[in-house]
């Protein structure tokens, strides 16, 4: 009867384990994905949303420093473990941790996004440095928070007088170590986040938790991309969870017939191909989904400029009047439709040659800068045409994307199911022309 009960016990835990490996490939699949899937956005237009922001770490004020050389840095944390040993095995049990997080910005060539650390935060791929030629003394400073205090007192001070805070770590009685992570000023940076829009709403940033206090996506990794999709999921930690998952089915069935033995397997392949399926159809359609939102990114910036318009003209009619065709192109712009087209994309390119062309007129007329109110309006038209711009590089990041998928199998048979097709690129636009010679 125990045996029975044993064996039982042992296939039930098999068939959990199998089942956790399962979930942990279906995990690790989805999470490549979306680092193959999602455009990367430029730091100073991060919209809010899934986001992914390429770029270098800058401090906000004053950085913190580390306690091993002053290095500057943004975070920094240590761990003081110590080694315990249990019957034949043993474990490091983290006796002392302490972290500093500051806020900082991620800087590339348009300009920089906040980025909002605090002391749960993890950072993959942080520096890493032996400290243990250093006391607690030293390092407790340079942590903004302890989330936990060895006590040599409690432990070791009484019994043996030795272990003491202000002696080097690596002096301590039994097999200890130390180290510091850290991320410093100036280092490449990768952050997978769901942009959240600031207190005040004057922008958004990345942070580990929305307005309410909710979890949300937050992943800050030290490089690149390809550095991030090693760390966080990481094709080697892919490939042995599937092989787990079969082998621990195979095993499973083995315990109760030889016949089980194959069919188990075959339930788990089974089970992963429908996911892949879903999975891959889903996917498509978020590919599509994401177009649709860089284009309407595109449709509020050119309804927006098209407003402004007309106070330009009020302004400054009389001195452009001759260039009336070059304000009404740009107005024409007004609404490019909800849905992406080829109509749609040749009205952009021809209001962004047509702004293009505006403000370097308006440059070209020295009173006419002088002026408050129209300095102002070409201001907004502008800072609107920069989101423009932008907009129609993640646009085209997005479409590109969704182009893979299309024609690639087997994700283009899926895109037949969804009806989903590919979308038109809007043309990249060079530098604007001289603007010509004006009759003053």
């Amino acid at each position: 009867m125990s045996s029975g009960v044993s064996t039982v016990t042992a296939v039930v835990v098999r068939l959990l384990l199998a089942v956790l490996a399962f979930g942990a490939s279906v995990y690790l699949v989805r999470k490549r994905w979306r680092y193959t899937d999602t455009p990367t956005s430029d730091a100073a237009h991060v919209f809010p949303g899934l986001s992914e922001v390429h770029g270098v770490v800058e401090a906000i004020g004053a950085p913190a420093k580390a306690a091993s050389d002053g290095g500057d840095c943004v975070w920094w944390m240590y761990e003081v473990e110590r080694w315990q040993r249990s019957n034949k095995s043993g474990s490091w049990i983290t006796e002392e941790q302490g972290v500093t997080a500051l806020p900082f910005n991620v800087r590339d060539a348009s300009g920089t996004v906040r980025v909002v650390l605090d002391e749960q935060s993890r950072v993959s791929g942080a520096d890493k440095r032996d400290v243990e030629h250093l006391p607690l003394d030293a390092l407790r400073p340079a942590a903004q928070v302890m989330r936990k205090t060895y006590d040599p007192v409690s432990m070791f001070g009484g019994l043996f007088g030795s272990n003491e805070s202000n002696e080097p770590i690596a002096a301590f009685r039994g097999r200890w170590r130390a180290y510091e992570y850290r991320l410093s000023v100036g280092d490449p940076v990768f952050i997978t986040a769901d942009a959240q829009l600031t207190p005040d709403c004057s922008g958004v940033e990345l942070s580990r938790t929305t307005a309410d206090g909710d979890r949300c996506l937050f992943e800050v990794s030290v490089g690149d991309e390809q550095a991030a999709r090693r760390q966080f999921a990481p094709s080697w930690m892919l490939a042995l969870t599937m092989v787990a998952t079969v082998g621990l089915a195979a095993f499973a069935g083995i315990a109760v017939s030889p016949a089980m033995a194959q069919w188990l397997p075959a339930v788990f392949v089974g089970a992963a191909v429908l996911a892949w399926c879903v999975g891959t159809y889903n996917r498509v359609r978020r590919a599509r989904e994401r177009c649709d939102f860089a284009w309407s990114l595109i449709d509020v910036a050119c309804e927006q400029r098209a407003t402004t318009i007309p106070q330009l003209q009020t302004v400054v009619g009389a001195a452009l009047a001759h260039e009336r065709a070059t304000l009404e192109m740009v107005a024409a712009a007004r609404s490019i439709g909800h849905r992406p087209s080829a109509a749609g994309a040749r009205t952009v390119e021809a209001a962004e040659a047509a702004a293009a062309q505006l403000v370097a007129l308006v440059e070209a007329l020295p009173t006419m800068k002088t002026q408050a109110n129209v300095a102002q309006l070409m201001e907004q038209i502008t800072l609107l045409t920069d989101r423009v711009a932008f907009g129609r590089r993640f646009y085209n990041d997005s479409v590109q994307r969704l182009a893979d998928r299309v024609g690639q199998l087997p994700d283009s048979l899926f895109a037949k199911v969804a009806g989903v097709r590919s979308m038109p690129l809007i043309g990249d636009l060079g530098a604007p022309d001289s603007p010509p010679a004006l009759d003053l």
